[in-house]
């Protein structure tokens, strides 16, 4: 089983009429999704739109042993670079830091909370200001 959890009116879920498997959910509705039966978790800016501290946790719940995380975000970080650096100016690097945001995090961060749940990080590619990080759950 796989399931895209994405943020309603923030981010795109991957959904669509080609991938049938993949079931689509808004990040509000996560704690309904039963425990442990994931073998693929996505999380669409999921992290930085939710109020809940706890969120990560939530979503590790659901997810099977040997299941694969994959998290989507904007690496806040990586926005503060690209703002330093002249390549964005201050109105795009706000609008792509706040823009209803809960939470600012970074790919680095993020790494390091995932092997705090003892998740292994296989993949972590930063694109642009978007990161993407892969991890599976022994």
């Amino acid at each position: 089983m796989r399931v895209s959890i994405y943020v309603e009116n923030k981010s795109l879920p991957s959904c669509s009429a080609i991938t049938p498997d993949l079931e689509c959910v808004p990040h509000t509705k996560v704690e309904t999704l039963p425990s442990a039966v994931f073998d693929e978790i996505e999380l669409i800016d999921v992290l930085e739109y939710d109020d809940r501290d706890n969120i990560l946790s939530i979503v590790l719940s659901k997810l099977r042993h040997n299941g694969m995380l994959k998290i989507q975000g904007t690496d806040a970080m990586q926005v503060v670079k690209v703002l330093n650096h002249g390549g964005m100016d201050l109105e795009s690097a706000s609008a792509g830091m706040l823009n209803g945001r809960m939470r600012l995090t970074s790919v680095h961060k993020l790494r390091e909370s995932l092997e705090r749940f003892g998740m292994e990080t296989i993949f972590t590619t930063v694109s642009g200001i978007r990161y993407l990080i892969e991890a599976k759950r022994p």
